[in-house]
């Protein structure tokens, strides 16, 4: 969905609830559209169809995209928590990086 006009403000919100199944896939419907959430779920509500931002879209099964996704989270927090410390990464991470994009690669192979 477009950007709004020059002089309108989004200041509205919208909320509802979903199970984790219907929020995994509305992610993934919103991933395969190349599209935020935010954008997907404006373009679904107003009954506009689903346009792609520019991002390349793929498919994974949402499973494995929520537990890939967990795992790039909780190595965030550890890069975000060694670089406020101004530590070097320890030698352990070079197995989990390794395994994260092993499972990349595993769930988005057709």
């Amino acid at each position: 969905m477009a950007r709004p006009r020059q002089g309108e403000v989004r200041d509205q919100r919208v909320s509802f609830r979903l199970t984790l199944q219907e929020m995994l896939a509305v992610r993934e419907r919103a991933a395969r559209a190349g599209q935020s959430l935010s954008d997907y779920a404006r373009a679904a509500a107003l009954g506009a169809a689903a346009r792609p931002n520019g991002r390349l879209p793929f498919a994974m099964e949402p499973a494995s995209f929520h537990q890939i996704r967990r795992l790039g989270v909780n190595l965030n927090q550890i890069a975000r928590r060694l670089n406020a410390q101004d530590l070097p990464a320890p030698q352990e991470l070079s197995p989990l990086l390794a395994d994260i994009q092993s499972a990349l690669k595993r769930a988005l192979s057709p």
